[in-house]
């Protein structure tokens, strides 16, 4: 098999990081619609741009709340949905790392990863992820909490960071460039 390599034909910023789309759409466009959500009648809402950086801004004030410092992992097991991808830019956003697991993992593979990645805070969807990290999470050594998106995590991160600034955030933000590890995906 015969390799080529082409040099890139663009370049990314140092200052760059992952979570800068989300707000440069919000001030750019901000009526786009990036996401449509199911609405639970068999139809969807829309999720605009600006919408979307509000919650992300909100969730993320909410990880640094709840502890996450720049660098820190916070794992992320679920089912693809706007949840999902709004906590991943949050996490971004706040200066983690997302560690992602898929939502089919086993017990001991999530033992795996958890330990491996020295994950800080773990988000899961449902009881049965929950329910399928009970045991490895009060073992993983870094592990300070565990959260659940269909308990209510969302809103729960998002009242633990009302009182966290704008400032404080952007601050956060700006320690992030583009050699900042943004996610570890374990395969």
């Amino acid at each position: 098999m015969r390799e080529f390599e082409v040099p890139a034909s663009y370049t990314i910023p140092d200052d760059a990081s992952m979570a800068d789309n989300v707000f440069r759409f919000a001030v750019e466009d901000p009526t786009f619609v990036p996401f449509k959500i199911p609405n639970g009648s068999g139809g969807w809402y829309d999720v605009t741009a600006a919408a979307f950086a509000k919650d992300v801004t909100a969730v993320a004030k909410g990880l640094m709340a709840s502890g996450v410092e720049p660098g820190d992992r916070v794992a992320l097991l679920s089912s693809t949905r706007y949840e999902w991808t709004l906590i991943d830019f949050a996490i971004w956003a706040a200066g983690g790392c997302t560690v992602s697991i898929y939502d089919s993992s086993a017990a001991d593979q999530c033992k795996w990863i958890l330990e491996n990645s020295g994950t800080k805070l773990l988000i899961v969807e449902t009881p049965k992820h929950a329910a399928t990290v009970d045991e490895v999470a009060k073992n993983a050594p870094e592990l300070d909490e565990v959260l659940q998106i269909n308990a209510g995590a969302i809103d729960e991160l998002k009242r633990r960071g009302a009182s966290v600034s704008d400032e404080e955030l952007e601050t956060r933000r700006k320690t992030v460039n583009a050699k900042s590890p943004a996610t570890l995906i374990y395969t």
